[in-house]
């Protein structure tokens, strides 16, 4: 879901959850040690303990390699944030809402 320009990760969990998938989020900073970029995911599964298994992994090997937040954050969207989300179909897609603004 990573992209310079575009906000994705709300936008894929909100349409994931309009045909009745959990997500989790996960998004990383430049981490030099590792050789990571910045990088945004968006994990969809049918089962909520799918997403508690993935993010209990996802915390667990974040603990074995000795990163922490913030250079690793790992976020399930709130209910009003997907409600807030546009819902993008083939009737409707408005590039706009997801547009990343400089500040």
């Amino acid at each position: 879901m990573s992209n310079r320009l575009l906000r994705l990760s709300p936008l894929v969990s909100r349409l994931g959850a309009s045909v009745g998938l959990h997500s989790l989020q996960v998004q990383n900073r430049n981490i030099a040690s590792y050789s990571s970029r910045r990088s945004r995911w968006v994990l969809l599964a049918r089962d909520a303990s799918e997403i508690d298994r993935l993010e209990r992994m996802i915390r667990a090997r974040m603990r074995y390699a000795g990163v922490s937040e913030p250079e690793v954050v790992v976020t399930r969207p709130e209910q009003a944030d997907l409600e807030a989300a546009p819902l993008w179909t083939d009737d409707y897609s408005n590039i706009l809402s997801v547009l990343k603004f400089a500040r």
